[in-house]
């Protein structure tokens, strides 16, 4: 075990000893860190959010106090997505074995030739995945009057500000070589290609702010998303600190992730906040003159490329090409999937398509959907949803992963939020 992963046994440990709200807590956190690894087995790795999700499940199930009835319109379709995606990574690797599939590195396959499709560990793994995952959330649905919304708000300030810290921390380790980072114990998750040093390169050769993400688009679809969320909580100086601080740190994350996600929590933040729109013009107007100061440095000509050349760029190619593979590959299983685990795209939604076909994948967003939508009609939580539906709009450009720990992030916190059919909390 790593010293990451020991510190959160602990401390998710310790946390048995409070009221349970401590160990959501811990877990939400624990997600910040999806580049940590609590354990490296054969090229595999466990992230830290995956431990703590099994212990917060493990505490629910002994759970001795009043718990709720989850509906069955939000049970219902997480129940039968987990199982056909079961059953479709174990039987998709046997249907179709042999088919030519995009491997884990998108550049190699591309390059180098596609993989054939076998049964492997990566398999069992992702089927791993799903049950935690969606046994935490059906778990966290089943609490009752334990989390409030005043703590759930302090605990994703919490969570934004501890991403912040480490990535400011991180970036001024990279770029002017003092503050050393302690990557070796933060920056060990072999699974993620991961080894212990800090990443030097990005777009161009620039380095670029990744914070406890495994690459700077994932952080950056983080802040994009965190920086609208921000903006529908309550007024306060610490809000508006991380507010700033946020609008920075996507600056120097130069991610088009980041860039698409931030104008994604734009288009929904103007939708929901008609009137709200001076707001929209003067950040847009703060974020143009931000540029032009960056434009006195090289930062501006590295963000100019990054956004205009990515299309013709090698990287742009393998995107484009891998994506039209995972297209095939839907179309070649009779738009029924190969498995999860069995090949990567680019791109969420095409990597659904690919891995649990048609009808696993409307499954999810049904369950998504419904999961995000109740929440919506309490006021206090309704930052959520405009996390978690700017994150996705990330996501299906550029985040293909199942595992991305900033959206299971998004849908813990809906699931801490039970809403009654008559709108209502069903907490204080």
């Amino acid at each position: 075990m790593t010293l990451i992963g020991l510190l959160f046994f602990i401390a998710i440990v310790i946390s048995f000893k409070y009221p349970i709200k401590y160990s959501v807590a811990i877990l939400l956190v624990s997600t910040v860190f999806s580049a940590s690894s609590v354990l490296n087995i054969a090229g595999k790795s466990i992230i830290p959010y995956l431990l703590c999700s099994l212990f917060v499940c493990i505490r629910i199930l002994f759970y001795q106090k009043s718990r709720i009835i989850i509906r069955r319109e939000i049970w219902s379709p997480a129940i039968f997505f987990v199982i056909y995606a079961s059953l479709i990574t174990i039987l998709g690797p046997i249907l179709f074995e042999g088919m030519e599939v995009v491997g884990s590195n998108l550049d190699e396959s591309w390059w180098e030739g596609y993989d054939k499709l076998a049964f492997s560990i990566g398999n069992i793994a992702q089927i791993i995945y799903l049950v935690i995952n969606f046994s935490t959330i059906l778990f966290l649905l089943s609490l009752k009057n334990e989390i409030s919304t005043d703590f759930l708000r302090n605990t994703f300030l919490l969570v934004v500000e501890i991403s912040l810290f480490f990535g400011f921390w991180e970036f001024i380790s990279k770029v002017a070589g003092v503050i050393p980072f302690p990557s070796s114990v933060l920056l060990n998750n072999v699974g993620q290609g991961l080894d212990g040093e800090l990443r030097t390169t990005g777009v161009l050769g620039t380095m670029r702010m990744s914070s406890l993400y495994s690459e700077a688009s994932y952080f950056g679809a983080f802040l994009g998303a965190a920086f609208w969320s921000l903006l529908f909580l309550p007024k306060s100086k610490r809000r508006n600190i991380d507010i700033i601080v946020a609008a920075i740190a996507l600056l120097l994350n130069m991610s088009g992730t980041g860039v698409v996600t931030f104008i994604g929590g734009s288009i929904l933040y103007l939708m929901f906040n008609s009137n709200h729109i001076r707001t929209i013009f003067f950040l847009f107007f703060s974020a143009f003159v931000l540029l032009f100061i960056l434009s006195q440095f090289e930062f501006s000509e590295i963000f100019y490329n990054m956004l205009s050349g990515k299309a013709d760029s090698a990287s742009g190619q393998v995107r484009i090409g891998t994506t039209m593979k995972n297209l095939e590959i839907f179309v070649d299983s009779f738009f029924l999937g190969i498995g999860r685990g069995s090949t990567r795209s680019s791109s969420f939604i095409i990597d659904m398509l690919a891995s649990v076909g048609l009808l696993g994948s409307s499954m999810f967003m049904i369950f998504y959907y419904r999961l995000i939508k109740e929440k919506w009609k309490i006021e206090s939580v309704q930052y959520i949803c405009i996390y978690c539906w700017a994150l996705l709009i990330g996501q299906v450009v550029a985040i293909p992963d199942f595992s991305f720990s900033a959206m299971w992030f998004g849908l813990y916190m809906a699931a801490c939020v039970n809403v009654q059919k008559n709108g209502k909390l069903c907490y204080i």
